[in-house]
């Protein structure tokens, strides 16, 4: 029967040998040379078993299947742990064993300039030249950098480096804080296109995307498909009839008689001096820029005028008044059986006559503006200083005045002259020209209106 004996406490002698060889590996000594062999395993053996035991690893299954945490990259068994780390200590203990065994011989070092030789004198100064030459390279590379400037900005002191920092990131999360809460509002950004009116979720953002761009092209499609044809086209004007291959040719030739025709215009424009005369430059000390702004205030100017005036004017009732009382005293002859209901609705007694009679009529004779009869007319009177020889008709002077400024003011009205001609017009008037005189009269004896207004134009026109 088998005895239960307890394993005694002192280890068997083959155990008692190997301990201290276990204990001197441990500790970080070399492994102790196997029997047989003298000064120990080389590298070739060691790098042969070193081979032997990859080639005869269990795979990553049959390790995950005994230890799963053997497997794991990185992860090493509690249990293992020691081995593990005497492992890596033995392998950087050999690998420097194995560079120092294979290093060269200081002498090829010295032939090769690499490890400088202490035999002679030239080599140590040589060593010491080389010393000195990279003390200098950096001496001089240090002045450089502490001449150098520091960037503008960012000059700032190691004991504040962090400080500055901070402030940094405060200033700019202020600034950014600005920004939000000076923001416009979602309901001003929608209508201008910036944000998307339409109130989509997020999980259906990319599918409402999708579908606005199949939309879009299914849209483009049904456009292209329904558009008009070419010939269509052609006969609206939208497109070109003619060949496209003379198309570029054709816009040149339009471009040459448009520019054919400006050139005639302009060639053939009036000068400024007629324009002076015609009315349309009515002032030269006037800016162009400005000479639209002057025209409509000079406008304004001459309707508030009109409107004192028409305000100020006499009533038709005493202008009868005045013309009743100037007929019966017997200035005017009323042998030709007009009566004052004829003259009424005539021409003599219009709107120039309510103007400007009570201004203007005390300021000249009587007897300039009257005509004679042909039986009272007499050689005495003809070779007389009065400048009007000719018979007139019996004209009073206040027709003749009710004539001529009648028609001026028509040919003002129609655009024929304009307010400057018209006031030159008026002053002849007032002075008597001869030539208004003439045609008055021969108005009132031909009633040839068109005559007198044409005679009227030239005159006021050529000042």
């Amino acid at each position: 029967m088998p005895t239960n004996k307890k394993p005694s406490g002192r280890p068997a002698p083959k155990a008692r040998a190997a301990a201290p060889a276990a204990a001197q590996v441990k500790k970080g000594g070399k492994r102790p040379a196997p029997s047989g062999k003298k000064g120990g395993s080389s590298t070739a053996q060691r790098r042969a078993s070193v081979e032997l035991a990859l080639a005869n690893r269990p795979s990553a299954q049959e390790a995950s299947r005994f230890a799963p945490s053997v497997a794991k990259s990185g992860v090493v068994s509690p249990a293992l742990a020691e081995k593990k780390r005497q492992l890596e200590r033995s392998m950087s203990s050999d690998s420097i064993n194995t560079h120092l065994n294979t290093r060269p011989e200081k002498a090829s070092l010295s032939g090769r300039g690499i490890h400088p030789a202490k035999s002679t004198d030239s080599d140590r100064i040589t060593h010491v030249g080389y010393k000195l030459g990279r003390e200098i390279t950096k001496n001089i590379v240090k002045e450089h950098v502490s001449k150098k400037e520091p960037p503008q900005g960012k000059a700032v002191a190691p004991a504040i480096a962090a400080t500055s920092k901070a402030l940094d990131r405060r200033l700019r999360s202020d600034s950014l804080k600005g920004e939000l809460l000076n923001r416009q509002d979602a309901a001003r950004l929608e209508p201008v296109g910036v944000i998307n009116a339409a109130k989509v979720s997020g999980r259906i953002a990319a599918n409402a995307k999708k579908l606005e761009r199949k939309m879009s092209a299914d849209n483009l499609k049904s456009l292209l498909e329904s558009r008009p044809s070419l010939d269509v086209l052609k006969d609206y004007n939208i497109y070109p009839k003619h060949s496209t291959s003379i198309h570029n040719q054709l816009k040149t030739l339009e471009r040459k008689h448009s520019a054919a025709q400006l050139s005639y215009l302009l060639d053939s424009r009036s000068e400024r001096n007629d324009l002076k005369q015609r009315g349309v430059i009515q002032n030269d000390s006037v800016a162009p820029s400005l000479q639209e702004s002057q025209s409509t205030i000079s406008k304004h100017l001459r309707r508030k005028s009109l409107e004192t005036s028409l305000q100020s004017r006499p009533s038709p009732s005493s202008i009868r008044a005045l013309t009743s009382n100037y007929y019966n005293d017997g200035n005017a002859d009323t042998s030709e059986g007009l009566s004052w209901e004829d003259e009424g609705e005539d021409l003599y007694y219009e709107k120039a006559v309510e103007e400007d009679y009570e201004d203007d009529s005390e300021e000249f004779e009587v007897g300039r503006w009257e005509g004679q009869r042909s039986d009272d007319y007499s050689s005495s009177n003809a070779s007389s200083s009065d400048p009007y020889n000719p018979s007139l008709p019996d004209l009073d002077e206040r027709m003749v005045y009710a004539i001529a400024l009648r028609a001026a003011a028509q040919l003002e009205a129609g655009s024929f002259i304009n307010h400057m001609q018209k006031a030159s017009l008026k002053e002849k008037i007032l002075d008597g020209d001869e030539t208004i005189v003439r045609v008055v009269v021969e108005f009132v004896e031909t009633n040839d209106a068109s005559k007198l207004m044409l005679v009227f134009q030239r005159i006021s026109q050529s000042n």
